[in-house]
C-alpha cells in the first residue's frame, strides 16, 4: 500500500521468505523514496521475525509522521510509527488485541490518526483514533455490525468516509455500502447501500475523496458478468459529502475486471484495475481510465502492463508532481508463482484547482492546504515545498493575529494546527483571515473562513 506527501513516497507490503536456518516467515516490510519515486531506499522489516504470521499492512503519512498498521495472527492489530519520514521507527504497539485481526484501514490528518478494523468472531466493525500523532489511542468503539472484506477509509475533516462490502441478507451476496461520520469520528451514521439493489454481488470497494469533500467509490460487480469470478468495475459518487449518491454506472464492458484503485487529484480522477481479458485466469493485466471532470466523463481505457503471469492488486498514491501505481506481479517467475512489487508513475494532469496545488504555488515552490476550510474553530495547515521561514495568520485589515512558526530552517512537508486563537490565547471572531507562508524566495497567502 502507498502513502505519498510532497516528495516522499512510502510503501508497505508483506512477503514470504526463508531465513538462514530454513525457517519460513511471513513479515511486513517498508520502503520509501525521497524524490517522488525516482530512487528508492533499502527495505526495512517492520514486524518481528517470529512464528507469528504478519499480513495486510496499511499505511498513512502526514507531515513528518508515517503510520503503519498490520495484523499478527493470534495477537491482534499491530501499530508502528516513524516521526522522521520513515528513517527510524518507534517500537511496535498492539493497537487492537484478541481477534481484531483483518481488514484494517488507516488515515492521518494533522495530529489525528484514524483506524478502522474488523472483529471477525463478533462480525463487528470497530474504530479507534489518536489525537496526539499515535502516542495514545482511544478505546475501540463498535461502529457497525456488518463485517466486510475491505474497509477503505478517507478523511476530509470533519467527515470520515468508509466504503465496505458486507454480506447483504436480502440479496444473499456481498454488496457495496457506505458509512460516514460528520463530526470527526465521534458519532457515526448508518450503513447506506450504494450499489444496485439486485442479487448480483458487488465487492472489493475502493474509495477516494476529492478536494470538495465528496466521496467517489468503485467496486467490481457481477451484474452483467457471465463469469463466476470476474465482473465489471462500477462507479458512483456523492456531490454532497455522502448524503445522496448518483446511480452507479459500469466503467468496463468485457466482464473480466476484479480489483480497482481510484485516486482524486484536483478535478481529475485516476482509476486502475486488474483485468483478465487477455488470458482468463492466467494473465491479469493493469488497465487505466482518467476523468478530468470528477467522474462526469471518462477517457478510453489504456492497458498499462504487458507481461506473462498475473499483474494484480493495484494501489494508487500521489506526491507533489506525480501519480504513482504499485501492483503485485509474477512476471519474473510464472512457474513457481513467486510475485514481486512493481511500480510506475505518471506526471499529474493539468487543471488542478487552487484549493489543491495552483500553478502559481507550484512555480513558487511552496504549497499550502487548509483543512477544513471553512472551519468552525481549529484547522490544520499542511505545508509542502521548500524550506519555510515563517507561517502567520492575519485578519482582513492586515493585522497580525497569530505567529504559527518563525523557524527559519523548518523543512517542509510539515503540518501546523491553528486553534482559532490569537497571541493572547483569546478566540478570534468569525470572519475572513489570511494564512501566509514565507520562504527565502517567495511567499504564498491563502484565505481562511472562520465560522463560529
Amino acid at each position: 500500500m502507498l502513502a505519498g506527501l510532497s516528495n516522499y513516497l512510502n510503501l508497505v507490503w508483506y512477503q514470504d521468505y526463508v531465513d538462514s536456518l530454513g525457517a519460513s516467515h511471513r513479515e511486513v516490510f517498508y520502503m520509501h523514496s525521497t524524490d517522488e519515486g525516482s530512487t528508492w531506499g533499502q527495505e526495512v522489516r517492520l514486524s518481528t521475525e517470529d512464528n507469528k504470521t504478519s499480513v495486510l499492512p496499511v499505511i498513512a503519512a502526514f507531515g513528518t509522521n508515517v503510520h503503519v498498521v498490520w495484523n499478527d495472527y493470534g495477537i491482534g492489530t499491530m501499530y508502528r510509527r516513524s516521526t522522521d519520514y520513515g528513517v527510524t521507527w518507534d517500537s511496535i504497539d498492539t493497537l487492537l488485541g484478541n481477534d481484531l485481526t483483518f481488514g484494517n484501514s488507516i488515515a492521518a490528518v494533522g495530529d489525528s490518526v484514524y483506524v478502522i478494523g474488523n472483529a471477525p468472531s463478533q462480525h463487528w466493525q470497530v474504530y479507534t483514533w489518536s489525537t496526539d500523532q499515535g502516542r495514545s489511542w482511544t478505546q475501540y468503539r463498535i461502529i457497525s455490525y456488518r463485517q466486510s472484506q475491505r474497509l477503505p477509509l478517507s478523511v476530509h475533516i470533519p467527515f470520515l468516509h468508509i466504503a465496505k462490502d458486507p454480506l447483504d441478507s436480502t440479496a444473499g451476496t456481498l454488496k457495496t455500502y457506505y458509512l460516514r461520520s460528520t463530526d470527526g469520528g465521534r458519532n457515526w451514521g448508518r450503513d447506506t447501500l450504494i450499489s444496485d439493489t439486485d442479487s448480483a454481488g458487488s465487492q472489493a470497494p475502493a474509495l477516494t475523496v476529492d478536494y470538495r469533500g465528496n466521496p467517489h467509490v468503485t467496486w467490481y460487480d457481477y451484474r452483467y458478468s457471465p463469469y463466476p469470478w470476474t465482473g465489471d468495475i462500477f462507479y458512483t459518487l456523492s456531490r454532497d459529502s455522502g448524503t445522496a449518491w448518483i446511480s452507479p454506472d459500469s466503467l468496463t464492458v468485457v466482464h473480466r475486471a476484479v480489483r480497482s484503485s481510484i485516486l482524486a487529484q484536483g478535478d481529475t480522477l485516476h482509476l486502475v484495475w486488474d483485468d483478465d481479458r487477455n488470458g482468463f485466469d492466467t494473465n491479469f493485466e493493469m488497465y487505466y481510465r482518467i476523468s478530468t471532470d470528477l467522474g462526469v466523463n471518462w477517457s478510453s481505457e489504456v492497458r498499462l502492463t504487458l507481461a506473462p503471469g498475473v499483474s494484480i492488486f493495484p494501489c494508487l498514491g500521489q506526491t507533489l508532481n506525480y501519480v504513482h501505481l504499485v501492483w503485485v506481479d509474477e512476471r519474473d517467475d510464472t512457474l513457481a508463482h513467486w510475485r514481486d512489487i512493481y511500480y510506475k508513475r505518471k506526471f499529474k494532469a493539468s487543471g488542478v484547482p487552487s484549493q489543491e496545488i495552483s500553478d502559481r504555488q507550484r512555480q513558487r515552490g511552496v504549497f499550502l492546504r487548509i483543512l477544513p476550510n471553512p472551519t468552525r474553530g481549529g484547522c490544520v495547515l499542511q505545508v509542502e515545498g521548500e524550506v519555510v521561514k515563517e507561517v502567520h495568520v492575519y485578519n482582513v485589515q492586515g493585522r497580525l493575529i497569530k505567529t504559527l512558526t518563525s523557524d527559519a530552517s523548518r523543512l517542509a512537508p510539515f503540518a501546523l494546527r491553528w486553534d482559532g486563537r490569537d497571541e493572547q490565547r483569546k478566540e478570534v471572531k468569525s470572519g475572513i483571515y489570511f494564512v501566509r507562508v514565507k520562504t527565502d524566495r517567495c511567499s504564498v497567502t491563502q484565505k481562511l473562513i472562520l465560522m463560529r
